[in-house]
């Protein structure tokens, strides 16, 4: 449901700074989580908050290949990026293995502590990253119409790749 308007927030705000925004929301959830998650409701509007800072920082770096790559590497840069975002789900269940030691349960505080000096070195990289210029072939769109979901919805094949194959 954030999605559409946070992409609108990329041509607004640009990528870095949506990025930027994204990796101080991500470290705020980290530190909601390790400072308040004595409580569900903490954990609940932390992992609000994760999500959400995720979500500007994908949409955001989706935005930095896509306007800061020449035409025939695109696919080529995609598919690094990919692949540097796949790592995440890979490794992250052998650290929080690592972390847990042989204990059944997880030590919670252990991976926070973790998580949060993660988030850290995400607004560091977010800090030192270049906004590039938008290439000519890769006009940034005009201001959003009323229109520009249905308009997209209406895109051949679209819905046929979002909806899941039977």
């Amino acid at each position: 449901m954030l999605a559409v308007p946070v992409g609108r927030m990329v041509n607004g705000l640009g990528e870095r700074r949506l990025m930027l925004a994204g990796s101080v929301v991500t470290l705020g959830a980290s530190l909601a989580f390790l400072f308040g998650s004595g409580s569900i409701l903490g954990l609940l509007l932390a992992n609000a908050a994760l999500a959400a800072g995720h979500l500007g920082c994908v949409i955001s770096q989706q935005s930095l290949v896509a306007n800061g790559s020449a035409a025939n590497r695109l696919d080529t840069m995609f598919g690094y990026y990919t692949f540097s975002a796949s790592l995440g789900p890979a490794v992250g269940p052998l650290l929080i293995s690592t972390l847990s030691g042989s204990a059944v349960q997880p030590q919670t505080g252990r991976i926070f502590v973790v998580a949060t000096a993660m988030s850290a070195c995400l607004l560091l990289v977010a800090l030192l990253a270049v906004r590039p210029a938008s290439r000519p072939d890769h006009p940034r769109p005009a201001e959003d119409s009323a229109n520009g979901i249905r308009q997209l919805l209406r895109t051949p094949g679209l819905l046929r790749a979002l909806a899941p194959a039977r």
